[in-house]
């Protein structure tokens, strides 16, 4: 006699089903990818601080002396996202450079949860824009998501803001809509069965088309240099993204870079492209009147 499964069954089943499309969908790795993965973690110095029960850590190199820029890496992610930009010489002779794990994306602490709200989670990294020469204004640069994160400091923390770099950030709460497999995988058991990297994203991305509704009625006030490097082809993060924040951020100064036949992954197969978006934006802070209002800026 053939047993029909029951209902846990069927859920691990979706469990299994929607685990492999989000992989197939989030995490196709190609030769030059899987080269990244394997390349050492550079020297660094490591640190920590506490915001009420969480604790934030992060990682520095670079010219302690010289202007901040702090990291802060997509969903799922972590400072190693990273690491290429971190060796580029250029960078460490110039800039204080700072990479944040967000909270509860610290592989030594698994079990932290998540903050998907993006001003709480922003209020968690304020520390962080004060690790570098008391006083000094910090470049932020964003990855996915943490592209809107960075934008929420600037608009929550302006004095401590100078710039910041977006890269394939998620800020269209139109086209970064929550989707079918996002919905299942937030089912109670459906989630008793996910990886627990892959949970935490959900949840980040369940919280977000709403927070960017509050972020993109916020984006206004920011009054920075804002550079965007956004690839064409990304499958993952719309590139009407980069047309979305152009319409926002009416009085930023902002600059678009458009990768030709590139995707997603800026920070690990175009550090260079990251390190030149930086020095743009410093020289923007350095020498605001040698360069263009934002009306004549557009992509290169």
């Amino acid at each position: 006699m053939r047993i029909l499964p029951g209902p846990l069954e069927y859920k691990r089943a979706l469990a299994i089903i929607f685990s492999t499309l989000w992989l197939v969908h989030c995490s196709f790795m190609p030769d030059e990818l899987k080269e990244f993965f394997a390349l050492p973690l550079p020297e660094v110095e490591s640190g920590s601080y506490l915001h009420d029960t969480y604790r934030i850590s992060y990682v520095r190199t670079g010219n302690p002396m010289g202007m901040p820029v702090v990291f802060v890496h997509g969903s799922p992610g972590s400072w190693e996202d990273w690491k290429l930009v971190l060796t580029r010489s250029r960078l460490k002779a110039r800039f204080n450079l700072i990479a944040v794990n967000r909270p509860g994306w610290d592989k030594n602490l698994p079990e932290t949860p998540v903050v998907p709200e993006l001003s709480a989670e922003a209020d968690m990294l304020r520390k962080a824009l004060d690790l570098g020469r008391a006083g000094r204004k910090v470049i932020l640069v964003g990855h996915s998501l943490g592209g809107p994160l960075a934008l929420q400091m600037a608009v929550d923390y302006p004095d401590k803001v100078a710039a910041v770099v977006l890269l394939a950030p998620s800020l269209d709460p139109d086209l970064d809509a929550v989707l079918w497999y996002n919905k299942l995988a937030d089912y109670k058991l459906v989630r008793f069965f996910l990886p627990r990297m892959l949970a935490k994203s959900n949840d980040e991305i369940m919280a977000l088309p709403k927070a960017l509704r509050t972020l993109g009625q916020e984006m206004a006030a920011i009054d920075k240099p804002v550079i965007l490097v956004q690839g064409d082809k990304d499958r993952l993060v719309d590139p009407g993204n980069a047309t979305y924040a152009r319409k926002k951020l009416v009085n930023a100064r902002f600059h678009e870079t458009v990768l030709p036949n590139f995707g997603h992954l800026i920070p690990h197969l175009r550090p260079a492209e990251v390190v030149l978006a930086i020095e743009d934006a410093a020289d923007l802070v350095d020498a605001p009147a040698l360069f263009p209002p934002a009306t004549a800026w557009g992509p290169r």
